[in-house]
């Protein structure tokens, strides 16, 4: 589904701009809405466990740290996603579970 839409949206930029590459706006896409996915979806779970703000804290130093090494890459989307998920959720319930609190 992913796929899907970046190789549309990016069909739709080609159409517009003659100057751009099919195939990289349709990866540059395909990595955008997987992250927009994964930050969203992991936000969205976050309010029922009352651990948003924790999660936010998450995604901001994950991606902070990300950035800086170049990127944190698996092989396959069925393991960037979950794993994502986890670097971010685990820590946040682990300091809900622990007790420990943020100003």
């Amino acid at each position: 589904m992913i796929k899907y839409c970046a190789n549309k949206m990016a069909a739709y930029v080609v159409k517009h701009d003659s100057t751009a590459d099919q195939e990289e706006m349709a990866y540059g896409f395909d990595l955008w809405l997987q992250q927009v996915v994964v930050t969203g979806g992991s936000l969205l779970i976050s309010l029922p466990f009352g651990i948003f703000f924790h999660v936010l804290l998450g995604h901001l130093c994950f991606g902070l740290m990300r950035d800086y090494a170049g990127g944190l890459h698996a092989n396959h989307r069925a393991v960037c996603i979950p794993l994502s998920v986890f670097i971010v959720f685990g820590p946040a319930l682990l300091t809900d579970k622990l007790g420990w609190t943020f100003p």
